[in-house]
């Protein structure tokens, strides 16, 4: 029943987004909308920008699916990227109205959660601890985060397999090559320097 709820919820502020921008949606709408109470929602979420990243969250795992391997990883960007494009005015509405902070902590969560898999499959072999891997999968989503938030300031202009491919032959190799020098350093790099 409460994903149900959650999927309901997910499912009027699509709707709500294609006719205004979040900033002027109010908890309101969204219950009167679904047919659920405000306390039904707040038993859910704290606010509508809660329900905009849990949205996303879930449609950026749906999108990668199990492309968390260093084969598979662009891949799962594509879909993203392609999954974003087709919904251009949900996230041109969101992108225009939601904190770049929130913004950029969705890409985050998601992205790690990309990279991650890909650096455990490139440790392999290697003796290096989770916190090592962690790191590397760390560093490395600033770069998938940075080239996010460049092709939607951009308006989502430019061919996403040339970014996504000119992406995949920049990084080839180097998640291994990160974590060969890691585990030289062996597990007192276990205390990455301060990182937000």
């Amino acid at each position: 029943m409460s994903q149900l709820t959650e999927r309901a919820l997910e499912h009027s502020l699509r709707k709500l987004l294609a006719a205004k921008p979040i900033d002027r949606i109010t908890i309101g709408d969204l219950t009167e909308d679904c047919g659920i109470s405000r306390s039904t929602f707040y038993y859910h979420y704290s606010d509508i920008y809660e329900l905009v990243e849990d949205t996303a969250l879930r449609e950026f795992s749906e999108a990668l699916g199990s492309a968390r391997t260093h084969d598979s990883w662009p891949e799962g960007l594509r879909n993203i990227m392609r999954g974003m494009d087709a919904d251009r005015a949900f996230i041109t509405n969101v992108y225009d109205s939601i904190d770049r902070e929130k913004l950029r902590g969705v890409l985050s969560a998601w992205a790690e959660e990309l990279l991650y898999g890909v650096v455990c499959e490139e440790s392999a072999g290697l003796e290096v601890t989770d916190v090592q891997r962690r790191t590397v999968a760390h560093l490395y989503q600033f770069v998938f985060v940075g080239v996010m938030l460049d092709w939607l300031d951009s308006g989502m202009a430019g061919d996403i397999e040339a970014i996504v491919d000119d992406l995949a032959a920049t990084l080839e190799g180097s998640f291994r090559s990160a974590l060969t020098h890691l585990e030289r350093r062996g597990p007192d790099s276990d205390n990455p320097p301060h990182m937000s």
